[in-house]
């Protein structure tokens, strides 16, 4: 089977992943949900075509790729937590205006 078309298998699985991103995003109340599942949709092609080495084959594609977008959308949580975290301790740390 050649690079392009599993690749085109990957992408064919769009819609399945962006359901799964939206899912997520939606659970978790995350504003903005539809551009922020989109942004996880492409994330998560990008990392599958590029891991597609380490598909094994033991499950079903769509398993493995919504698999990979639940780990992208945890790490996106733990990001834009850090970063809120930081934001806020950094506001604290500087001085006030009166």
């Amino acid at each position: 089977m050649s690079d392009l078309h599993t690749h085109q298998m990957v992408a064919d699985q769009r819609e399945i992943v962006y359901r799964r991103c939206h899912r997520l995003v939606s659970m978790a109340r995350i504003p903005n949900a539809e551009d922020v599942a989109e942004d996880l949709t492409q994330d998560t092609l990008i990392k599958a075509c590029s891991s597609l080495r380490n598909f094994r084959g033991t499950c079903q594609l769509s398993s493995w790729l919504c698999t990979i977008a639940t780990t992208i959308f945890l790490d996106h949580l733990r990001y834009t937590k850090t970063k809120k975290h930081l934001t806020t301790e950094s506001k604290s740390i500087l001085p006030q205006n009166q």
